[in-house]
């Protein structure tokens, strides 16, 4: 009796060691995390400049008052919000499954495609309910299943990851707006079960990608938290001929827009029309202090002017990107906006989501499936919530309006245009700052808009490049004011307007 008592206690100490040293074997992370990542968060976006290890950091509720420096450095593999979020894509776990895309997948070299979405889609095909979106800007990254690694090359680039916390209801939804982006799956692993409830992420990952018409998708959709997030995805589809700046955000916006992306010799800042201004963001910028530079700076987002909107776009301020797939995504948060204004055919490479899983996700499963384009429409709008108590709204803009502001490269082509009153493109000049943390559109891959007025945020998944009219892209906004004005601050500067 006392040997089996004894025997009893070792075990029970075993097994506390192990669920506190080796989490993976036991819960599934699928959420987003907090600063040094050991509590949940409804949302999380970490804003890298050039040559910063750390980068910046919003999270949800008191982190989202300023920026903050990362817990660790983006290399390290442990105690920083990404690193924690990615713990179950890098490493296996039973219940964690995933679908990931990236028009520059790990160790495959050489890929063609039109799409410049990455990204993650993750779901706990356990009891929990529970789900996350990573969009960020990383070439190669994250490895499935085979371990930490931030490109050391990338460091001396700029780069925005952001991640929501979703409900499980709301993956058919991203993934209809992925598919008309026709991203590029690297890896999927949700099963069957999963993919089979959920049309659309079944057809995203089987190809089945076009959709004709729309040839612009949109959806909304929030974090799960209390007082979540609004979020609105954009995506346009590469034979749209839209350029997802001016064409898609400006008109669905309804205002004008400052944008922080490089920029090509034909797109310009625009403002002829009254109230749908396009400011190009002049370079460089501070993040908080960490000055970035389009030379150097790959993010792509702009902020609503006026307004809380700040988007992340997949695609640069380039003429070639309206032949070319694309997506943005929008935060509709004042906080958010307020910080940005001081300063998409995806490629899935891993999918591990259950088929039990898949099968309640239409949308889910065509998008593991590669089943990513439709038509029609040729734009898709689709709306979702992150799940915290303060849940963000999200929209997702799928092509195929206010004035903004546009962070991104731009080619020779688009300019600025203020043409419309109160339909201005304006982009921001180069460089940024990133509360403290310079970065410029030479070495800045990120694509993001902020809408003027409102508290609209979006990250686009192409530049604003004329050849992306004729390519599928995609915009996630964000309608968070605090969200918004983060980005709002970094896109303080834009390019003369005509």
């Amino acid at each position: 009796m006392l040997l089996a008592k004894n025997y009893f206690i070792i075990y029970a100490k075993w097994t506390l060691l192990l669920c506190t040293y080796f989490p993976s074997l036991s819960l599934a992370t699928s959420t987003c995390r907090d600063s040094n990542g050991n509590n949940p968060a409804d949302w999380a976006i970490l804003y890298k400049a050039p040559a910063q290890a750390q980068g910046k950091l919003l999270t949800a509720g008191a982190g989202a008052a300023n920026w903050a420096a990362n817990a660790a450095a983006v290399t390290a593999a442990v105690g920083h919000s990404f690193a924690k979020a990615l713990e179950h894509v890098i490493a296996a776990n039973g219940n964690n499954k995933f679908i990931s895309y990236n028009n520059i997948p790990p160790d495959v070299p050489k890929v063609r495609t039109k799409s410049n979405s990455k990204g993650v889609l993750m779901m706990d095909t356990g009891n929990n309910d529970a789900a996350a979106w990573i969009v960020h800007t990383v070439p190669g990254f994250p490895k499935a299943r085979t371990g930490y690694l931030f490109p050391p090359a990338e460091i001396q680039k700029g780069h925005l990851l952001i991640c929501l916390t979703i409900k499980e209801d709301q993956i058919d939804t991203i993934a209809m707006t992925l598919r008309i982006a026709t991203p590029l799956i690297y890896y999927n692993d949700i099963p069957d079960a999963q993919m089979d409830s959920r049309p659309n992420l079944k057809k995203l990952a089987n190809g089945e990608s076009r959709l004709t018409p729309p040839l612009t998708v949109t959806q909304d959709t929030t974090t799960t938290g209390a007082q979540s997030l609004k979020v609105t995805i954009y995506s346009k589809g590469e034979k749209s001929r839209y350029e997802i700046y001016r064409r898609v955000l400006v008109r669905k916006l309804k205002t004008s827009i400052k944008v922080w992306t490089t920029r090509d010799k034909f797109l310009k800042s625009d403002c002829k029309t009254f109230g749908r201004n396009l400011k190009l963001v002049t370079s460089p910028i501070s993040v908080d202090g960490h000055a970035s530079s389009l030379e150097n700076d790959v993010s792509q987002w702009i902020v609503s002017e006026p307004g809380n909107k700040f988007c992340v776009v997949d695609k640069p301020y380039h003429k070639s990107q309206a032949k070319e797939p694309a997506m943005a995504v929008c935060i509709d948060d004042a906080t958010i906006f307020a910080m940005t204004l001081r300063i998409a055919t995806p490629l899935i490479y891993y999918n591990d989501i259950p088929d039990a899983q898949m099968d309640s996700r239409p949308n889910l499963k065509k998008l593991a499936n590669g089943e990513s384009r439709l038509t029609p429409p040729l734009t898709v709008t689709q709306d979702t919530t992150t799940t915290g108590a303060q849940s963000l709204k999200v929209t997702i803009y799928s092509k195929g309006e206010k004035s903004r502001y546009v962070w991104t490269t731009r080619d020779k082509f688009l300019k600025s245009d203020c043409k419309t009153f109160g339909r201005n493109l304006k982009l921001v000049t180069s460089p940024i700052s990133v509360d403290g943390h310079a970065s410029s559109l030479e070495n800045d891959v990120s694509q993001w808009i902020v809408s003027e007025p409102g508290n609209k945020f979006c990250v686009v998944d192409k530049p604003y490049h004329k050849s992306q009219a004729k390519e599928p892209a995609m915009a996630v906004c964000i309608d968070d004011a605090t969200i918004f004005g983060h980005f709002n601050r970094i896109a303080q500067n834009v390019e003369n307007c005509v």
